[in-house]
């Protein structure tokens, strides 16, 4: 909460972005460079995560910790998205 107003991230997204999770024949190594160069540059200093830290399967357990202990959010919707340059996992 920020001043006791309920904060809600709208978008929450959630990617295994590790190699073993590439599909074969796509653009996945494009995809992996184009999320990491986002979170790179539009991330402030003393926040940008090393790549190979960034480029790997997120636990459930920080993800959340990151959404929730790191952050104001207090609520956050979680869209699943296919991505064909990924194996399907959902």
């Amino acid at each position: 909460m920020i001043n006791d107003v309920f904060v809600v991230d709208a978008a929450a997204h959630s990617y295994n972005l590790a190699e073993d999770n590439y599909a074969v024949g796509r653009y996945s190594q494009a995809v992996v460079d184009a999320f990491y160069g986002a979170h790179y540059n539009l991330s402030p200093v003393g926040y940008r995560l090393p790549r190979e830290q960034f480029t790997r399967d997120w636990t459930v357990g920080e993800t959340a910790k990151m959404l929730y202990v790191e952050t104001d959010y207090d609520y956050a919707c979680h869209h699943v998205l296919p991505i064909n340059a990924f194996k399907a996992e959902y």
